[in-house]
């Protein structure tokens, strides 16, 4: 009997260990991630591996003499890598692809910010390095310009950031972050980018789609909280119609269950990406060791004349 009794407990212990288990494509056991898990995993493979040196993004343009030059395969592994971290985490599709045809429009573009010092979607023709290709790419992209090694995958995250004045509505995060995107261009100098973005507006919506694209999503690590949260809503009618947010409400608790302080700073329709609304909390804690929960409600949302309600949580979390 006690034989029996250990071979009983030894059996027992195996089904625990492989409870969490499953198997992979060609049949080997693997372990299955919780959420967290997961997410700690993404950042640590598709956000930290993502940083492009000046020395890696390898441009070999000059702004002296207007020549746009060209970067390194490296820089646009990198860079796409980030943007599809960007994706996966807020549960759209991750396999977005680059359009190599609208790389060199894209490097015109991003010359002329860096040799003009500027930013502008409608650069004039009297500015230094100015071509009509690089005007084209400027009007269809998320575009970014800044001092140091501010290049490639650094603009990413910071297009996903998107602060100041003028982005309440969070534009660029809402290009990254649209439904139906399929792929994308990009060019860069050692101090901006330029990633061409606007495009299969008219697209049908995946049925991958999720029903709404939140940011932060339900777990993100605390170095990317930033100050504007937004929630968007892939809409099959259309991107551009059929959610309005001008009645809507949003709510926010912490894990203790005390209100949040919020200033909701955008829900009008203006056309970028999916159709969002974004507001900016207060006293978001992003130093704690312990994970930290926030409870979110968006209330009163008219999807295609429908009343809508969503509600969900945000884990931030130290990796």
């Amino acid at each position: 009997m006690k034989n029996n009794k250990k071979s009983f407990i030894i059996i027992a212990l195996i089904a625990i260990i492989y409870s969490g288990c499953s198997k992979d494509d060609k049949g080997n056991t693997t372990a299955t991630l919780t959420p967290r898990e997961q997410a700690t995993k993404d950042y640590k493979d598709m956000y930290l591996t993502t940083m492009v040196s000046d020395a890696e993004l390898a441009w070999t343009g000059n702004s002296a003499n207007c020549a746009e030059g060209t970067i390194s395969k490296t820089a646009y592994d990198r860079s796409l890598l980030r943007l599809n971290y960007f994706r996966k985490i807020c549960g759209l599709s991750s396999n977005m692809v680059w359009n190599s045809a609208w790389h060199s429009d894209c490097q015109k573009a991003a010359l002329m910010m860096t040799s003009n010092n500027s930013l502008s979607h409608f650069p004039p023709s009297t500015w230094k390095c100015y071509t009509t290709e690089g005007y084209n790419a400027a009007g269809i992209s998320n575009i970014a310009w800044g001092s140091g090694s501010y290049h490639s995958s650094a603009c990413i995250a910071g297009w996903v950031k998107d602060d100041g004045s003028n982005n309440a509505a969070a534009g660029h995060r809402r290009w990254i972050l649209f439904s139906r995107a399929k792929e994308y261009g990009l060019g860069s100098t050692s101090n901006a980018a330029v990633l061409h973005c606007i495009e299969h507006t008219t697209d049908p919506l995946p049925s991958s789609a999720p029903t709404y694209v939140a940011y932060p999503p339900a777990f993100i690590p605390q170095d990317l909280v930033y100050g504007r949260w937004s929630l968007g809503i892939p809409n099959s009618t259309s991107f551009y119609s059929g959610v309005d947010f001008s009645a809507a409400t949003v709510k926010m608790t912490d894990n203790t269950g005390a209100d949040v302080t919020l200033s909701i700073i955008s829900k009008t329709d203006n056309g970028y990406g999916d159709q969002t609304i974004v507001w900016e909390p207060q006293g978001i804690q992003t130093t704690m060791v312990a994970d930290i929960k926030y409870h979110v409600v968006v209330d009163n949302v008219l999807v295609n004349t429908v009343t809508k309600k969503y509600e969900y949580d945000v884990t931030i979390f130290k990796p």
